[in-house]
């Protein structure tokens, strides 16, 4: 694959105060390098260090040359820009940073979930709230609960909370669900680690 650049290198040269010399030292090349690079002779490198050294004497010259491949097929492409493979870069940072974040939610919000389950397997109880939505007072393991109030209770897997009395909506919460629950007398308790 062949090289070429856009602009007549010796002319700019020429016309910038510098001379070979200097800009060669400042690309720690040797002046005939320099040289065949004006003339378009890219023989020994590679595409990377070509573009690297336009790149430089761009920023020497304060100009905007641009290195083109030539195919053989005799098509021209611009390389790529430095600057556009950056964007790229960060662009894909960013995406893999994303993909980190939402992943190291996820496994948060599933350990809490885990921690929960374990909990309940190993303590067998579960923490669960009652809060009376209806009218009238209902009454929960002989406890009164007047209306818009609420409590919180520990259910065990040997014990199962009697409801009664209830004439409106009643909203139990557990760690996993909310129920809104309209029956007159019903019974809660744990079987096999579900609610």
């Amino acid at each position: 694959m062949e090289f070429q650049i856009d602009e007549n290198l010796n002319e700019l040269i020429e016309k910038s105060p510098l001379t070979y010399e200097l800009i060669a030292q400042d690309l720690k090349i040797p002046v005939s390098q320099l040289k065949k690079i004006c003339q378009g002779d890219f023989e020994g490198l590679t595409e990377h260090s070509i573009v690297d050294i336009i790149n430089r004497i761009n920023s020497i010259l304060d100009t905007k040359i641009k290195v083109c491949k030539i195919n053989k097929n005799e098509e021209i492409q611009e390389s790529e820009d430095p600057k556009s493979k950056n964007k790229k870069l960060f662009i894909f940072k960013i995406l893999i940073a994303s993909f980190l974040i939402i992943n190291i939610l996820y496994l948060a919000y599933l350990s809490r979930d885990l921690f929960l389950c374990k909990n309940i397997i190993d303590n067998k109880f579960f923490n669960i709230s009652i809060k009376n939505n209806g009218n009238e007072s209902i009454f929960v393991m002989n406890r009164t609960i007047h209306p818009n109030e609420e409590i919180n209770l520990r259910l065990t897997t040997e014990e199962s909370i009697k409801i009664e009395n209830n004439k409106g909506e009643l909203i139990i919460t557990t760690p996993h669900e909310i129920y809104k629950i309209y029956l007159e007398n019903f019974e809660v308790n744990l079987i096999y680690g579900k609610d």
